[in-house]
């Protein structure tokens, strides 16, 4: 079973199979919510809560490493 924790990158089924890779802002029980890389490091900086869009647990096509920026 995969781990999916918040700020962590994820790989992602989106609309027509496309493969995309995305920043994990929160999970749910059956919702995973996410952003861009960069919207999410920017979000950081700026001290606010990322822009972000929810996905079905059953679209994500595998998890990496959790990683926090540093600023």
């Amino acid at each position: 079973m995969m781990t999916i924790e918040p700020g962590g990158v994820i790989r992602l089924r989106a609309y027509g199979d496309q493969e995309i890779e995305r920043r994990v802002v929160a999970v749910n029980d059956e919702v995973v919510l996410v952003c861009r890389d960069e919207e999410y490091r920017e979000a950081l900086r700026e001290g606010r809560e990322p822009v972000c869009v929810g996905f079905p647990k059953k679209d994500v096509l595998s998890v990496g490493i959790a990683e926090q920026p540093s600023y």
